[in-house]
């Protein structure tokens, strides 16, 4: 799969997961963002799902699998594979907790 996104190290990022106009997202009853092998929650909001990377939480270098995991109440567990995060190096040191209000 192809690279969602390349930053810098330290940086925020916000990855907006969308689905079709079809899919009934009340059948979502759990669901996590896997960045490499971090789970994050994301919020859930029309055929949406949200979730924010605040710079602290890119903070080492690397590629990282992103993958969504779904319990939909009719097909089960899901796992797709979105994509690759990439996060390089950078000689800038300042963290915080600022966040991306772009998708990416």
């Amino acid at each position: 799969m192809a690279t969602i996104k390349q930053i810098f190290k330290g940086e925020s990022i916000s990855m907006l997961f969308t689905f079709n106009a079809e899919y009934d997202m009340s059948r979502i009853t759990e669901h996590q963002i896997y960045v490499g092998g971090t789970p994050y929650i994301g919020v859930i909001s029309d055929h949406t799902i949200l979730l924010k990377l605040e710079s602290q939480e890119t903070n080492e270098t690397g590629y990282y699998k992103v993958s969504l995991w779904i319990d939909d109440s009719v097909l089960g567990v899901r796992k797709p594979y979105v994509g690759d995060l990439v996060i390089t190096s950078t000689r800038a040191i300042s963290v915080n907790e600022s966040t991306s209000e772009v998708f990416d």
